[in-house]
Parts: structure tokens; C-alpha cells; sequence
């Protein structure tokens, strides 16, 4: 039999980015150059030492589901980080008085402790409506010639249906054929506009000038950012909420547990996560003489309001966007409960943040990410993912600010 491999084996002629419709597993599956052809053999490497009987790693790789998808990789990583560390891994072992089977079991010479992963989604908290349809529309825009322009774009109201193909890009195709790229070249104020209204949608465009250089050039896209969103994020909170989803699944645990946690919101850092473990900071004033100081709720992963919590939990493993793309460069940290019921005593290589005479410190990785995998540093390089799409793209968009 045929071993199972998480590509397929097809001609890959599309040099294009990934479409705003296309799902993460497509994408890759089909992303042409050898950037992503390193990607593929590197995890189907990995996966071929992943003992995945039932298919249901596989299943969950291929997924549509970006949750799946993403949570399956995760998985995917850790498992080979653990074996190259030289650890025996089980995956979903019995935990002893528990119905709650972790994701792995690593086993050394000296000790042995469970790994439970999760992957956390977060994002800006109060999001303005969005509809399904708007990846759709923006790649319809980008069915327009892009030889000359790209363009930003703004939904400023929603509709309930997906307008016809031509309606979107005959007023854009109309609109960029009356404009002059080079009279508008120099121009950083007054760049032109259009306002699309059909079906229900008004879309706001704007047109920047390509430099001559990258005009004309069959991967140009039309759409070159969309409108930006602010706003207070969620990741705290979603942190934390994984991590108590987690902690509950594995009753009490025979040895230490590590919560392993994929952060994908890229922005996520240490202050986050010493709020989401120790607790929110708030303000303590004193009303009488005035005085203030910053204190820290009891609302933390590792310190409630009975003191030192989730002491099952011996360590949580933060890793922030760690992605086939970046694994050679992004690392995880080890953050150590300072009050565990089982010490985690193994010495890991990772980038560890503990408690020491109550004072949080940071120690940096012992073995570097590229190393850790056998990767080279720059890795999945040489060379760019799209030739020089996207160091085109994000020096026209440096020329114009």
C-alpha cells in the first residue's frame, strides 16, 4: 500500500497568491515554485513519521475548515519537534482515572509528560459586519487587468447577494481606462476614486499608479489592500479561555501536562500572555492620599482568587504564528508554573519564561528553530514565495505613503 502523504501529486502551473475564496490546505496544495515545494516535501517528511492510523490527522490537514486546518499543523509540529528532541511520542494516550486522551505522550530517559494543543484564533473584539461574500467580490475585482493600477477597496455597505461578475468589473474596467498612470505618478493627495453601487453594495475604490518597472506583468492583481479595522482585540481572553477549555479536558494527570498554544494573531506578545497567566492589571487608588499603583486581578490562568491555580498544568508552550513558512525562525516559549502539582524537570530547548524570587524572567532558546527541525535558516527559502510579487507590491505601497 501506497503510504498516505498530505499533498497531491498534479501539475501545479498557478504562480498566482492565494485567492481571498481559497481555503489554506488549497492553496498550498497548488502554490507553484519551489518556496512551496520545499513546504510539501518537508510535511509530508513529517508527516510520514506521524503515526496517523485512523486518517484523522489527514482528514483534519485537508480540511476546508481553517480552524481544522490550522489546528492539525499545530499538531503536526509539535509532534516533530518532540521526536527531534529525541522523545518517544504517543499520540492520544490513556491518561490513568481520566476519560480525556492528551494529544501526546513524550517519553524520555528520565521523565515523561503529556503535551495538549490547542490553536487560538483572536482578532479585534467588535468587529464592523462582514459577509461571506466579500472574498468573492475582491476576487472578481481582481479578474480586471492590473497592468497599470492596483487599488484599494472599502465596503461601505453590505448587500445580501452576489452581484453578476460583469457588474463589478465592467464600471472598474471602464473607470482605469480613463485614467492617465503617468499624470497621476507623482500625485500622493487627490488619487482617484470611484463608488461601485449594485445589488445592494457600495464599494469604495481608490487607484494607485504602478511604477513603470512592475507594469504590465502577468501576476499583477488588482487589489492592493483593503480597508483597515481598529478596535480593542480579544487575545487575552481567548488565551485564557483555551487554556480553561484545555485544563478540563484531562481530569488530574499522572505526570506533568504541558498546554501547547498556537497563537495566530501575529501581533500577540509577552504582555498578553502574563495577563492571560497572571492576571489583568488594574489601577489601585488610594482615596486619601491620592497615591495610585498598578496591581494585578485574581483572573488569571495561574493565580485566581484562592491563590496559585490550574497547578495541574505544569507549563504552557506559546508559540505566535508559527506556520509552515515560519518555523525555521518563529520558536514557541516555555512558560513554567511557579506552584505546579508535578515540576516539569525535563530541560527543554526552548525560550523559557519562569518565576524566580518572585520575579518574572526570561531565559532565550538554547537551540535555534532552524536547528530544532534540521531546517536551514532561511528556510523555506531561497528566494521569495511569488519571485518578486510581494517585495514589488510592498515597495510601491512604500513609495506612495
Amino acid at each position: 500500500m501506497t503510504p498516505a502523504v498530505l499533498f497531491d501529486e498534479l501539475d501545479r502551473p498557478d504562480l498566482g497568491p492565494r485567492r481571498y475564496t481559497e481555503d489554506t490546505y488549497s492553496f498550498l496544495n497548488r502554490a507553484t515554485g519551489a518556496f512551496w515545494e520545499r513546504i510539501r516535501i518537508e510535511l509530508d517528511r513529517w508527516y510520514a513519521a506521524y503515526p496517523d492510523d485512523t486518517g484523522d490527522l489527514l482528514r483534519r490537514f485537508r480540511s476546508r475548515d481553517h480552524r481544522q486546518h490550522y489546528g492539525a499543523r499545530w499538531e503536526l509540529y509539535l509532534h516533530q519537534i518532540l521526536i527531534s528532541l529525541g522523545f518517544g511520542v504517543t499520540p492520544h494516550p490513556h491518561v490513568p482515572g481520566s476519560s480525556g486522551r492528551p494529544d501526546f505522550l513524550a517519553t524520555g530517559r528520565r521523565e515523561s509528560f503529556y503535551v495538549e494543543a490547542v490553536t487560538e484564533f483572536s482578532g479585534i473584539a467588535a468587529n464592523p459586519p462582514r459577509s461571506a461574500l466579500e472574498p468573492a467580490i475582491l476576487d472578481v475585482i481582481n479578474q480586471v487587468d492590473a497592468s497599470d493600477f492596483f487599488v484599494s477597496v472599502r465596503f461601505s455597505q453590505i448587500g445580501t447577494s452576489m452581484p453578476r461578475r460583469t457588474q463589478i468589473t465592467g464600471p472598474i474596467t471602464a473607470w482605469l481606462k480613463r485614467l492617465e498612470p503617468d499624470a497621476r505618478r507623482s500625485s500622493r493627495v487627490n488619487r482617484p476614486e470611484m463608488t461601485l453601487r449594485i445589488s445592494g453594495w457600495i464599494i469604495e475604490l481608490r487607484a494607485l499608479t504602478r511604477a513603470p518597472e512592475f507594469r504590465g506583468r502577468p501576476n499583477n492583481r488588482l487589489v492592493g489592500t483593503q480597508a483597515a479595522f481598529a478596535g480593542y482585540t480579544n487575545d487575552r481572553e481567548q488565551l485564557f479561555r483555551a487554556l480553561e477549555r484545555k485544563k478540563k479536558q484531562h481530569g488530574t494527570p499522572d505526570r506533568p501536562l504541558i498546554i501547547a498554544a498556537n497563537v495566530t494573531n501575529g501581533f500577540v506578545d509577552d504582555d498578553v500572555v502574563i495577563d492571560a497567566l497572571f492576571g489583568n492589571q488594574s489601577v489601585r487608588l488610594n482615596t486619601i492620599t491620592g497615591a495610585s499603583s498598578i496591581v494585578r486581578n485574581p483572573d488569571g490562568f495561574w493565580i485566581g482568587t484562592r491563590g496559585p491555580a490550574s497547578k495541574k498544568v505544569s507549563a504552557v508552550l506559546i508559540g505566535v504564528g508559527i506556520l509552515p513558512e515560519t518555523c525555521a525562525r518563529a520558536a514557541p516559549r516555555l512558560w513554567h508554573h511557579f506552584a505546579p502539582d508535578r515540576q516539569l524537570k525535563v530541560d527543554l530547548p526552548f525560550a523559557t519564561a519562569r518565576i524566580v524570587d518572585d520575579e518574572l524572567r526570561f531565559a532565550d532558546a538554547k537551540t535555534l528553530p532552524h536547528d530544532l527541525l534540521g531546517l536551514t535558516p532561511e528556510w523555506p527559502g531561497p528566494g521569495p514565495p511569488f519571485g518578486s510579487s510581494r517585495v514589488r507590491l510592498r515597495s510601491e505601497w512604500l513609495r506612495l505613503l
